[in-house]
């Protein structure tokens, strides 16, 4: 699966280093916060796809970049993800920054109602990740998550300084406080 994944990515000259990287951070959030989000293997398999595929929009044009990837994944065959997946993907891509998922959007108004619970809680996780890697310089080594009353404390292993400001991350962050009604708080290994 990754293989073909990768495929799509280097047929849209995608940043090889930052997708991993960033489906790498994405995943072990996925993986320690499931009591949080509650999803399971399938949801698991889509967070990973949208995470390599994020930002092969950028073929097209940086701006809007999020747009494009999602055009680019609907109109992609990607073996293995029947047509469900593939929205649920392409939305999750969509959604990993700017505004977040409206009545509005194409991409949302084709979900049913356990696809858009996905792809909220996918994207916000999504967002996170990418932020984390904001200058594509893979500094973020690993994220721990721990869950308490009412917040997500990540603690991040870091290779220097995180290169989003704390602006950048309230703003990434804000999906997942939307999403799962917990604030985020994120400590460095730079703090402590």
């Amino acid at each position: 699966m990754e293989q073909e994944l990768l495929s799509l990515g280097r047929k849209y000259h995608f940043d090889e280093q930052h997708a991993r990287h960033v489906t790498q951070l994405a995943l072990q959030l996925f993986d320690q916060l499931r009591e949080v989000h509650g999803l399971g293997e399938e949801e698991r398999r889509w967070l990973e796809a949208a995470g390599w595929l994020h930002d092969i929009g950028q073929y097209i044009a940086y701006r809007g970049h999020h747009k494009h990837s999602y055009y680019l994944i609907m109109q992609a065959d990607l073996g293995g993800y029947d047509e469900r997946a593939r929205a649920v993907i392409a939305a999750v891509a969509r959604y990993h920054r700017k505004g977040g998922p409206r009545g509005r959007h194409a991409a949302w108004k084709a979900l049913g109602k356990r696809e858009r619970g996905c792809v909220a809680k996918l994207a916000a996780i999504l967002r996170i990740a990418d932020a984390f890697d904001r200058c594509h310089a893979g500094t973020v080594r690993e994220v721990q998550a721990s869950v308490g009353r009412g917040r997500v404390e990540l603690k991040v292993a870091a290779a220097g300084p995180l290169a989003a400001d704390a602006a950048v991350l309230a703003r990434k962050t804000a999906l997942f406080r939307e999403v799962f009604g917990q604030e985020v708080v994120i400590r460095t290994n730079h703090e402590e």
